[in-house]
């Protein structure tokens, strides 16, 4: 028997709430580049508790969290979108390009690159992946949750 969508929603919600916080707080340079602190420590424990939060609504609930979860996923999207993806295709601007270069310079990349178009490097390419995995699962949930004869609580 097939889950119901809510409760695959919130599966993909963990699987991305798991791996953000592994690759926070987990060493697996060059995967990822914790060996320094990055000051997003109170960030990663906000997004740790979210997760839970809306893990355990999305469980139970049909159309209220999946609403939830979809506005704050697009949020979400669009932010790394922006920091991430922009810059790659329109070239980084010399802020980037620092950042970058402290942070993720020699971290594993897989997109081709040069020196004013730098890719998300595979760690972000992951997040990137599993946001979206997430956000297209809590639209279904919520589709299906708002659509006649559903379960709606």
């Amino acid at each position: 028997m097939a889950w119901p969508a809510h409760r695959l929603a919130a599966a993909a919600v963990l699987v991305l709430g798991i791996y953000l916080q592994v690759v926070a707080w987990v060493d697996l340079y060059p995967w990822n580049d914790v060996r320094r602190s990055d000051g997003q420590e109170t960030l990663d424990v906000l997004a740790a508790a979210a997760t839970g939060v809306l893990t355990g609504a999305l469980w139970v609930s049909r159309v209220w969290a999946p609403l939830l979860s979809a506005m704050a996923l697009s949020m979400w999207a669009w932010l790394q979108a922006m920091t991430w993806w922009a810059p790659y295709f329109a070239g980084a601007p010399p802020g980037w390009q620092a950042v970058y270069g402290l942070w993720f310079e020699n971290t594993v990349h897989v997109l081709p690159r040069d020196a004013r178009h730098l890719p998300p490097d595979a760690n972000h390419l992951t997040l990137h992946l599993l946001i979206v995995a997430a956000l297209a699962a809590s639209l279904l949930a919520a589709w299906r949750g708002l659509s006649p004869g559903q379960d709606a609580r």
